[in-house]
């Protein structure tokens, strides 16, 4: 059943998303119009996220791999993040987005990323070395329950699952 707050939430991402593609204002449902990524990493809502690039990433369909967002990609995105999307819709799409390398697993090299993204150490190099080695391996073996030294989707569901604060 569709409520009406459904319809409000859904006619503000039909606004937002023409704000994005003002010369297509007629046809911005068409599969064809698409917000560009510099684009797309302005709005509010990924401005200050450093993962807004690979978010935009994770839900464009497009053919190109440029990170261009359909009106379809947008509520898709929007949907996945919000209040009433399942716990388990959120662990897998963060899932993907940490998946940095794309090969199934978290492992090593997406968790050197993530931390060099949240911390910002490609510029302001906060961690060494051998604090982000100390971090991993922390996080490793907290997570990786059969110790192939790469976090897969069940493993990430099982610790997401016991945060509480994980599906805000």
């Amino acid at each position: 059943m569709v409520t009406i707050k459904d319809v409000t939430v859904g006619l503000r991402a039909c606004e937002r998303f023409k704000e994005l593609v003002p010369e297509h204002i007629k046809d911005f449902t068409r599969r064809t119009v698409r917000s560009p990524m510099q684009q797309m990493i302005q709005i509010n809502e990924l401005k200050a996220n450093p993962f807004k690039r690979r978010i935009c990433r994770i839900f464009s369909t497009s053919k190109l791999n440029n990170g261009s967002i359909s009106f379809e990609d947008f509520l898709d995105m929007f949907s996945a993040f919000s209040e009433a999307a399942p716990a388990d819709v959120k662990a897998e799409y963060a899932f993907r987005i940490l998946d940095f390398n794309d090969n199934g697993t978290i492992d090593r090299s997406d968790l050197i990323k993530f931390l060099t993204l949240i911390t910002g150490n490609e510029v302001h190099k906060i961690l060494n070395e051998t604090e982000m080695g100390i971090i991993i391996d922390m996080i490793m073996e907290d997570i990786d329950m059969d110790g192939d030294e790469r976090i897969n989707l069940s493993e990430f569901h099982h610790i997401a699952s016991k945060m509480p604060d994980f599906a805000r």
